[in-house]
C-alpha cells in the first residue's frame, strides 16, 4: 500500500516516498508532536498479517529503541494505526554505501583512508548491538548509510540500517533456504545480478542459524568490496553465488589492491572463514585489529602522498579524462605510479597472530624472532602434553612443529635461521628448522635463562655463573663475564650479543625483575658496565637500547664503543608481558620488526578466590590488588590464616599474611629492600619458612607467623633454594635448589642439622609435599618427557609410584591423606583417592574442578582446607586465546618519539 502526501499515521504526517525495499516502503515524515523530520517504514501487507513477525518485529524494534549509538539509526517510536504497521526512525541526508561503492561511479573501490574509517565505523555499531543481543542477519552495502556532513573533508557519518528485522522478512525458498535476506530492488532468484545472496555467510545459505559471527561475515564481505571494488563472491545465478559462498575463497585483497596493508588481507580472510568457529568470535575482537588496519591504511596514503603528489594529481587527471580503464591495465597504471618511492619510509603495519590454545601457557617460556622478520618462534603443547618448539612465518597462516624439541626453552635462532638452540634437559642443542636430530652442543648447569647466537657462530648462555659461550658446533663453555659474587649478584640472564659478534647486553639478576640492571660487556676482555635498572635488553639497528620495566618497553640511546647510554630513558610502549623470572615477551628482528605479547587488564590482576568441588568461585579477600601475583598460597593448619607472596608494580616480593576471619591483611618482615617469597607452615602454625634475598641469593629463612623477631636463617649457601614442605613432626624441611650439573633436585633440612638429598637426577624434581602422616613424599618430574605426579616412601627406601596419567604438577595433599589433588592443565584440577596402609594404593584421577589457575612456576597456585571440602587459588581470569602482535616497520615509530644514536 503507497502512501500519499498528508497521510496521517497517528501523530507522523507522511510527505514524500523516500524508496521501497523488501522490508517495505519508507517516507519522509514531520513528527507533529515534537515538529521533527523522521523516516516511516511501512510493512507490507503480507508480512503484517503474519502475528508470529508482527509480534518479533515489535520486539526488536523496542530493543532496538533502547539502544542508543551514533553509528545505528535511532528507532524512536513502532505503531499501528488502521491495520498499517510502521517504523518509525531518524531521517538521514546522503547516500548508501551501494551507491558510494556502485562500479563505475567512484573508480575501483574506495580510497584506503576513506573505507577503513568506514569500516571501523560500521564494527563499532556491531559491537554495541551484539552486546545488546541484536543479530543484524542482513548487513550489506545497502543498509549502511553515509550522512552528509556539511562541507567537512573527513569521512563520512556511517548509520547501520535494519537491525534484526532481515532475517523473517524473506520468503522461503527451495533448497533448505528457510529465511533469506531482503532481496534488493531489481534482483530476482532467477536473475543474473545478485545482491543480498553475496553477503550471507555459509551457515545462513544452508539453512542454520544466524548469530553474531553471520554478521562478521557479511562485513567481511562488505570490506572486501569497499577496498577492491569486487565483490568476493559473484555467479550468475543465486545457485552459483551460494556454491562460491560454500566453496570458494575470493583472490586476496592484496592481489586487487596492492596498496592495502598487510594486516587488511588478515582482516578479511578471517571474517570470511568459512567455519564460524574460525571467524573472529567477537566484533570486539575484530574492532581493535581494523582500527590497526585503519592506522597502517592512513600510513600508507600519507607515504603515497609524500612520495609522488604530482604523479597522484596526473593519475586522477588521466582517468577522468580517459575513462574507464582495463582492469589489469588500472591496477598496473595503479601500482606503477602511486606506490611509494622506494627510498621513502615504508608505513607501519600491526597484526594480530593467533596461537593455538596449548600455547596458552607454554607461549611464557619467550618468542624469538628471525633477523629479517619472516619468522617466529613459540613453544606449546603437543597432543601427548609435551611442550616443542613451533615456527610461524608471517606469510603463512599456519605453524610447524620444530622435531626434536621436546621441553625445550629458551630459544635462539641462528643468523640465517636454519637452526635454533635451545636448553632441554640439562644440555644446549641446537637442530635444524628444516628436520634433523637435535645435536648436543654441552651441558648447561641448572638456573640457565636466556640464549643467544652471534654473528661469529658461537652460542651465549646466562646462567648463575655469568655469561658463557660454545662453538655453534660443540665444546667446552667458557664463562666469558662473570657474577660479582661480592655485589651479592645471584647471576646473569637473557643475553642478547650486538651485531659486531663481540659485544653482549645482558640482564644482572639480584633475585627480583625489580632491581634487575641491564649491563654490557665485552665477549673478548670480560669488562663491563651497568647501564640501567631494567631487564630483558635489546639493541635495535638505529642504535637505542630497549628494556623492560614492570610491563613496560623503555629506550635510552646507546653508544657500544663507550660502553655507556647518553641521556635518560623514556618508556616507548605499555602492555608488554613480563615474568617474574625477567623474561619479557617481545623481540626485536634487524628489519624494524617487533614481535610481542600483550599482559592485558586480566593479566594484571589475580584474584584468590575460593572454590569447592565442580563449582564456582567467590573472593577469598575482599580486594583486588592491580600489578600483584599470588604466587603459592598456604593455608595455616587450622585454616583461618593464608600465607601468600605479593609483588606490588615496581616494588619488591613480599610475604603477607590474611586473617580470613577477620579480613585484615599483615606484611611479614623480612627486611627492607628484601624480597621473600614461598611462605611454608610449620605442622603447629607458629612459624612459617620462606625464601629470601637476605643474603643475595634466595636461601631460607624462618619467622614467626605474627611477625615478631627478627627472620632465623636456615639454610644459607651459593645456590637458589625453594622451601616447600614440613614433616608432619615439624623435625625435616623439604626443600627444591638447581642440580649440578643439571635439573632441579630435592633435598631435606633436619632441624639443626646438614641438608641431605632425598632425589636427584638429570632430569627435574620439584613440588615436593609431605604426606600427612609423612610416610610418603609427592613431587613432579619430567624424566618421562613432561611432567608428571609422582608418590615416594619416606625416607626410603623404595621405588616411586606414578599418580597422574597425562601430565602433572602442583600436588597438594587433603588434611587427612585420603587425596592427592594436583594441576592436569591450566584449568583442570584432578584427585586422587589414596590408601596408605598397609600398602599404598592409588585410584584413578578424576577430574575436581576447572578453575582459570595463575600459571607461575615454583609450587602449587593453590591450597586446600582442613575440610577437605574447599580450596583456595589463585585466579587467573585472562582466559583470552594466547596471541602475539606483530608491528612492521617499528623502528619508524621509535624514531618519531626518541632521538637516533648519537655519533
Amino acid at each position: 500500500m503507497s502512501l500519499t502526501a498528508g497521510t496521517r499515521l497517528g501523530p507522523y504526517e507522511i510527505q514524500s516516498a523516500l524508496g521501497a525495499g523488501g522490508m517495505g516502503e519508507v517516507y519522509r515524515a514531520r513528527d507533529t508532536r515534537l515538529d521533527r523530520t523522521v523516516a516511516v517504514k511501512v510493512l507490507p501487507e503480507t508480512l503484517a498479517s503474519d502475528t508470529q513477525f508482527r509480534e518479533r518485529f515489535e520486539r526488536e524494534a523496542r530493543t532496538l529503541a533502547t539502544l542508543s549509538h551514533p553509528h545505528i539509526c535511532q528507532v524512536f517510536d513502532v505503531g499501528r494505526h488502521e491495520g498499517v504497521d510502521f517504523l518509525v526512525m531518524e531521517y538521514l541526508e546522503g547516500e548508501t554505501l551501494a551507491e558510494r561503492v556502485e562500479p563505475g561511479a567512484r573508480g575501483p573501490g574506495l580510497r584506503l583512508d576513506e573505507a577503513l574509517p568506514i569500516a571501523v565505523q560500521i564494527v563499532d555499531a556491531l559491537v554495541a548491538a551484539h552486546r545488546a543481543g541484536i543479530v543484524h542477519r542482513d548487513l550489506k552495502p545497502a543498509n549502511i548509510f553515509l550522512v552528509r556532513q556539511g562541507r567537512s573533508s573527513g569521512p563520512p557519518l556511517v548509520k547501520l540500517l535494519d537491525f534484526g528485522l532481515a532475517k523473517a522478512a524473506a520468503p522461503a525458498v527451495a533448497g533448505g533456504l528457510s529465511a533469506l535476506p531482503t532481496t534488493p530492488r531489481g534482483l530476482t532468484q532467477q536473475g543474473t545480478i545478485l545482491g543480498t545472496f553475496q553477503y550471507m555467510a555459509p551457515e545462513q545459505v544452508e539453512g542454520q542459524e544466524a548469530d553474531a559471527r553471520s554478521d562478521l561475515f557479511a562485513f567481511g564481505c562488505v570490506l572486501y568490496e569497499m577496498v577492491t571494488g569486487r565483490r568476493a563472491f559473484e555467479g550468475k545465478t543465486a545457485a552459483s553465488v551460494m556454491a562460491a559462498i560454500l566453496e570458494r575463497e575470493p583472490p586476496s585483497v592484496r592481489s586487487l589492491q596492492p596498496l592495502a596493508p598487510p594486516l587488511l588481507d588478515h582482516i578479511v580472510g578471517r571474517c570470511l572463514a568459512k567455519s564460524p568457529d574460525e571467524r573472529w568470535q567477537t566484533a570486539s575482537d575484530l574492532l581493535q585489529e581494523l582500527k590497526w588496519a585503519a592506522a597502517d591504511g592512513s600510513s600508507a596514503v600519507n607515504t603515497i602522498a609524500a612520495s609522488a603528489p604530482r604523479a597522484g594529481r596526473r593519475l586522477w587527471l588521466s582517468s577522468a579524462a580517459a575513462g574507464l580503464l582495463i582492469g589489469a591495465v588500472t591496477a598496473s597504471v595503479l601500482w606503477t605510479v602511486m606506490r611509494p618511492e622506494p627510498q621513502g619510509p615504508r608505513p607501519v603495519a600491526r597484526l594480530r597472530v593467533d596461537l593455538p590454545d596449548s600455547a596458552r601457557g607454554a607461549v611464557n617460556s619467550g618468542v624469538t624472532v628471525s633477523r629479517d622478520g619472516r619468522t617466529f618462534l613459540y613453544s606449546a603443547l603437543g597432543d601427548d602434553g609435551v611442550s616443542r618448539l613451533y615456527a610461524r612465518q608471517l606469510a603463512r597462516l599456519e605453524s610447524t612443529v620444530i622435531r626434536g624439541t621436546e621441553n625445550a626453552q629458551n630459544p635462539a635462532l641462528s643468523p640465517d635461521a636454519a637452526w635454533v638452540a635451545f636448553v632441554a634437559d640439562g644440555q644446549l642443542k641446537k637442530v635444524a628448522l628444516g628436520g634433523g636430530p637435535p645435536i648436543v652442543l654441552c651441558d648447561v648447569p641448572a638456573g640457565v635463562f636466556g640464549t643467544d647466537w652471534s654473528t661469529e657462530n658461537a652460542v651465549v648462555f646466562g646462567g648463575p655463573d655469568g655469561v658463557a659461550r660454545v662453538p655453534a658446533a660443540g665444546g667446552k663453555p667458557e664463562v666469558v663475564v662473570k657474577v660479582d659474587g661480592a655485589a651479592m649478584e645471584a647471576g646473569h640472564r637473557w643475553p642478547r650479543v650486538l651485531p659486531d659478534g663481540r659485544t653482549v647486553v645482558f640482564t644482572i639478576w639480584f633475585g627480583a625483575a625489580a632491581n634487575a640492571q641491564v649491563a654490557i660487556a665485552s665477549l673478548e676482555t670480560g669488562e663491563r658496565r651497568t647501564l640501567v635498572q631494567g631487564a630483558y635488553p635489546r639493541v635495535t639497528s638505529s642504535g637505542q637500547l630497549l628494556f623492560t620495566r614492570v610491563r613496560s618497553l623503555w629506550t635510552v640511546p646507546l653508544d657500544p664503543r663507550q660502553l655507556r647510554v647518553v641521556g635518560e630513558p623514556v618508556p616507548v610502549l605499555e602492555d608488554v608481558q613480563t615474568q617474574i623470572s625477567g623474561l619479557s615477551m617481545y623481540d626485536l628482528a634487524a628489519d624494524g620488526t617487533l614481535v610481542y605479547r600483550q599482559a592485558g587488564a586480566a593479566g594484571r590482576f589475580q584474584r584468590l578466590v575460593w572454590f569447592s568441588r565442580n563449582a564456582g568461585t567467590t573472593p577469598a579477600v575482599n580486594e583486588q590488588l592491580a600489578g600483584i601475583y599470588h604466587p603459592v598460597p598456604r593455608l595455616s593448619p587450622d585454616g583461618r590464616l593464608l600465607a601468600v607472596t605479593t609483588h606490588p608494580e615496581g616494588g619488591d616480593d613480599q610475604v603477607v599474611i590474611y586473617d580470613l576471619d577477620r579480613g585484615i591483611r599483615s606484611p611479614l618482615d623480612a627486611g627492607p629492600r628484601v624480597n621473600s617469597r614461598y611462605p611454608t607452615w610449620s605442622p603447629d602454625g607458629a612459624r612459617l619458612a620462606f625464601a629470601s634475598t637476605t643474603a643475595g641469593t634466595w636461601d631460607i629463612y624462618s619467622m614467626a607467623a605474627t611477625g615478631a623477631g627478627k627472620p632465623e636463617p636456615l639454610l644459607v649457601g651459593p645456590d637458589d633454594q625453594t622451601p616447600m614442605s614440613w614433616s608432619p613432626d615439624g623435625r625435616v624441611l623439604a626443600f627444591v635448589q638447581p642440580g649440578r650439573p643439571s635439573g632441579f633436585d630435592i633435598w631435606m633440612l633436619p632441624r639443626g642439622g646438614a641438608p641431605s638429598v632425598f632425589l636427584a637426577t638429570q632430569f627435574d624434581e620439584r613440588d615436593a609435599a609431605f604426606s600427612p602422616d609423612g610416610r610418603w613424599l609427592a613431587f613432579i618430574s619430567n624424566e618421562s618427557g613432561r611432567y608428571e605426579v609422582y608418590v615416594a616412601p619416606y625416607p626410603g627406601p623404595g621405588a616411586k609410584v606414578r599418580v597422574s596419567t597425562s601430565g602433572g604438577t602442583e600436588p597438594v595433599w587433603a588434611r587427612d591423606g585420603t587425596e592427592l589433588f594436583y594441576r592436569e592443565s591450566e584449568r583442570n584440577l584432578m584427585a586422587v583417592r589414596v590408601q596408605s596402609r598397609p600398602t599404598l594404593t592409588l585410584g584413578k584421577p578424576v577430574p575436581l574442578a576447572q578453575v582459570q589457575l595463575y600459571d607461575e612456576p615454583g609450587g602449587p597456585n593453590y591450597d586446600v582446607a582442613p575440610d577437605g571440602r574447599r580450596f583456595i587459588a589463585i585466579e587467573n581470569p585472562n582466559s583470552a586465546p594466547p596471541s602475539l602482535v606483530v608491528v612492521q616497520n617499528w623502528l619508524q615509530e621509535l624514531a618519531q618519539k626518541v632521538p637516533a644514536k648519537p655519533e
